[in-house]
């Protein structure tokens, strides 16, 4: 797993699967998509972390500043948690929260939040994550937050 900035070769990739999986329904382009993980790459508080086998992609999964327009109080976010179908049943997606939360907390965050559909409880709650809120925004999202005070201290 590598960090974003230094699997560039990736960019296209990451942005198309982002763009079909949630972008797309939001009414955004593929390009502002491409613009959004520039500015990831960029940033120096945000990152997106890419899973990848050789030049193969596997998945990918961002920490951003701010995920829903409903909540913005809340900072920062774990967003774009993305695996190929065919990894799915490989613990990938597990392995790339943990990375980012991993990565989060080394760069001084106390707490992550994330969104979801309600499908997807079980994932997380499985990871530690705890529902601090449901039916947000029109998809109805469910909002968890994890502390990162103990990943800081796990070698």
């Amino acid at each position: 797993m590598r960090t974003f900035e230094k699997k560039t070769d990736l960019l296209s990739t990451v942005a198309d699967r982002i763009w079909t999986a949630w972008s797309k329904d939001r009414g955004l382009s593929r390009e502002q998509v491409i613009r959004n993980l520039e500015s990831i790459i960029a940033s120096e508080d945000e990152f997106t972390l890419v899973a990848h086998a050789g030049r193969e992609f596997v998945g990918t999964v961002s920490v951003i500043a701010s995920d829903m327009v409903e909540r913005p109080d809340l900072t920062p976010w774990i967003a774009d948690v993305w695996v190929d179908p065919e990894y799915r049943e490989h613990r990938m997606g597990s392995a790339l929260v943990n990375a980012a939360e991993r990565l989060a907390a080394e760069r001084g965050e106390d707490v992550l939040y994330l969104c979801c559909v309600p499908e997807l409880r079980p994932f997380y709650n499985g990871l530690g994550w705890t529902e601090i809120e449901s039916n947000v925004g029109r998809e109805q999202a469910c909002i968890f937050e994890k502390s990162m005070l103990q990943k800081a201290f796990v070698p």
